[in-house]
């Protein structure tokens, strides 16, 4: 049997990239860019099916709120969701990737 993939999938950010569109209360994951669905949510839906667990999500603890609010709209199943209370840009994702 094959082994499943575990995705983890980084969902913070400062909203800088693409400002003034996105910015730092609603960064560019929130966004609806050339698509009925956010960034996040396509980037989820990449990660469905036999070959993948359920996703964790690693995001800002300051869109806590937002990060829900659009799992539950679109019906999202994930693994967990870990929330950073301050950037640690790709550590803690590294750190966990590695985990089981």
């Amino acid at each position: 049997m094959k082994e499943k993939i575990y995705p983890v999938i980084m969902c913070g950010g400062h909203g800088t990239r693409l400002w003034p569109s996105s910015r730092k209360s609603y960064p560019k994951q929130f966004m609806r860019i050339n698509s009925d669905d956010p960034l996040l949510i396509k980037t989820i839906k990449r990660f469905t099916g036999k070959s993948f667990h359920e996703v964790t999500l690693i995001g800002n603890y300051e869109h806590r709120f937002l990060l829900k609010n659009i799992l539950n709209i679109y019906n999202i199943k994930y693994r967990s969701i870990i929330l950073e209370p301050f950037s640690k840009n790709t550590l803690i994702s590294a750190i966990l990737s590695t985990l089981e």
